[in-house]
């Protein structure tokens, strides 16, 4: 039985050897393939979004404010109405890492970020419900006017694809907040973190 499991390991291992040197000798007569790299060219309108934005750009420790990147824009002919940016601070004030901005032209939308000193930035479409760039709480220049977006149904079973600014996520009417705090009840006053 030891003699038939010596002999059956043997012939896997020269099975096993056979076909790693016939593996190598079909991979070492196939060139290796390099990887292809598709390079893309931005539009003109990105390239000349990233030269208007050149004042701003060099010192890696400063991130511009909403308002240095909109007067700039401005100063390179671009109107308060195509003009976005992510806001300066954080809600908890933290500051950001970047700042992201959005010049809305003919042929869509050149959304990028100054980050340490340089910009980058692409063409995107714009949204579909309001027709601005970006999404969320944002920045834009003072008499610029808020996206409308569209109402949602009276039944509140649509959001419709976008909403107006300021309108409630919600349509449910607020719960009815309780009427004692707990603990205030005399009973059970505190919690702790474990059995008594």
């Amino acid at each position: 039985m030891t003699r038939a499991l010596s002999r059956s390991a043997a012939l896997c291992g020269s099975a096993v050897l056979l076909a790693v040197l016939a593996g190598c000798s079909v991979f070492a007569d196939t060139p290796a393939q390099e990887p292809k790299v598709v390079e893309t060219e931005e539009p003109a309108e990105v390239d000349e979004v990233i030269a208007a934005l050149e004042p701003l750009l060099g010192d890696a420790e400063s991130i511009p404010s909403s308002a240095k990147v909109f007067e700039t824009l401005m100063d390179a002919g671009y109107e308060a109405d195509q003009l976005e940016a992510t806001q300066d601070e954080t809600p908890l004030e933290t500051g950001v890492p970047s700042k992201q901005f959005a010049v809305l032209v003919d042929a869509g939308c050149v959304v990028g970020e100054i980050r340490e000193g340089k910009a980058a930035a692409t063409l995107m479409p714009p949204s579909e419900s309001t027709g601005t760039c970006m999404f969320g709480a944002v920045d834009r220049p003072e008499g610029a006017p808020e996206p409308s977006g569209e109402p949602r149904d009276e039944d509140g079973e649509d959001n419709g694809t976008g909403h107006i600014p300021g309108e409630s996520f919600s349509t449910a009417e607020p719960s009815e907040a309780p009427s004692e705090a707990p603990g205030e009840s005399g009973e059970g006053g505190s919690a702790s973190l474990g059995g008594n």
